[in-house]
């Protein structure tokens, strides 16, 4: 129960962040706050993964910074870390699928999402 009240904490803190770091950088036609929070999302994951390896930190702990208060931030440093992890074992083959699939199948998934809700809209008028 501890781990799931961590968890909800640091989502609520992660999600207040980017709000916060999205208001302060300029939104114009490149989505310019989207991209600064996934790369300060992968910086802090990247320096805190080792630093929290090497040192004891309680389960709940670990939840709250990394499902909770990164994922809520930014699950592209999720992303960004799997796929590191992949390439550092030598696993190519998958880490490249991943980027593809979670790239260019993730924008695919959004406009075939427009789609079905225009046809969806468009039935109920």
């Amino acid at each position: 129960m501890l781990k799931l009240i961590a968890i909800m904490s640091g989502g609520a803190l992660g999600a207040l962040m980017r709000y916060l770091v999205g208001g302060l950088v300029d939104n114009s036609s490149w989505p310019i706050p989207t991209l600064t929070v996934n790369m300060i999302g992968c910086l802090v994951i990247g320096m805190l993964l080792p630093i929290t390896s090497r040192t004891v930190i309680s389960p709940e702990l670990h939840s709250l910074i990394f499902i909770g208060f990164l994922g809520a931030f930014t699950t592209f440093s999720t992303f960004a870390l799997e796929t590191t992890n992949l390439i550092k074992t030598n696993q190519w083959t998958p880490a490249i699928i991943n980027i593809l699939i979670s790239n260019v199948g993730g924008i695919f998934m959004v406009m075939l999402g427009f789609i079905i809700a225009k046809a969806f809209l468009h039935l109920m008028k």
